[in-house]
């Protein structure tokens, strides 16, 4: 529990502290929780060029044809994910280059080896932010062009849907669990 003494203290110290205040220091600290750019509100990352995005973004939106606000939300969603799954890649060889680079001198192993060996976990993470990019793209083109079919007049089915029943085992018996 804080005495007063303290609760006085910090209330004099936050007035020392309000963050940045100008233009160019609250766009700066803006970026400050960006770890890899994979998730997140901010699509086009400090680093890259806002220029390539509406180039690779037009090119979407013409391929993609959106026709209303939801088609138009589904292309956006599908041209953001797009735009995340090309970081991935460079952020592998990246991850790769800076381990093997950071190794002791007397260990042989090739850089993949080295890398894989002692940065198992990051390699996972990262391979399963790419594998949940690629599983909404994936479903948002696919409702997309449902959208599309059936503004199109053409009779759509509705998605499939399986049941999977966990108490029948593989060889068809009831698991007792």
């Amino acid at each position: 529990m804080s005495s007063e003494r303290q609760i006085a203290a910090n209330r004099r110290n936050s007035q020392f502290s309000t963050g940045p205040r100008t233009a160019n220091g609250k766009a700066r600290t803006a970026s400050n929780a960006t770890t890899h750019g994979l998730t997140g509100n901010q699509i086009v990352l400090p680093n890259e060029n806002p220029v390539d995005f509406d180039a690779f973004r037009t090119s979407l939106l013409d391929d993609l044809n959106p026709n209303g606000g939801l088609e138009q939300a589904l292309a956006e969603k599908i041209i953001a994910d797009l735009w995340r799954l090309r970081r991935v890649p460079l952020l592998e060889a990246n991850l790769h280059r800076t381990s093997y680079e950071s190794r002791p001198l007397d260990d042989a192993p090739t850089a993949t080896t080295w890398s894989l060996r002692n940065c198992s976990q990051t390699f996972a993470n990262l391979w399963r932010y790419e594998v949940a990019l690629s599983r909404s793209w994936s479903k948002t083109l696919h409702e997309l062009q449902r959208l599309q079919a059936m503004r199109a007049g053409e009779q759509v089915p509705v998605p499939a849907a399986v049941d999977v029943d966990l108490t029948i085992n593989g060889n068809g018996t009831v698991n007792p669990e």
